[in-house]
């Protein structure tokens, strides 16, 4: 379901330059993974004029299965940071 679900995202997603948004991005990657290198996550910077940050996790494209307690840490952490600036 995962893969399909990729296969499908990559098929029918259809990019449209707009203004970046004001929220705070944070790209999580596997350190591993050859499909998303870091140097494709970074260009999501352009889709944000707040901070912005790129968290590399041991893994590979799947690594949401295989480091979903360091996943659900670096969000906890990152959410638990916007909440103190709202």
């Amino acid at each position: 379901p995962i893969l399909r679900s990729d296969c499908e995202v990559c098929d029918t997603y259809d990019y449209k330059e707009e203004a970046p948004l004001e929220c705070p991005i944070t790209v999580l990657g596997g350190l591993n993974d050859e499909e998303s290198p870091r140097e494709d996550l970074e260009a999501w910077d352009k889709q944000t004029s707040a901070a912005f940050v790129v968290r590399m996790c041991p893994g590979d494209h799947f690594f949401l299965q295989t480091e979903q307690e360091q996943v659900l840490q670096s969000l906890s952490v990152d959410l638990d940071t916007i909440a103190q600036t709202v």
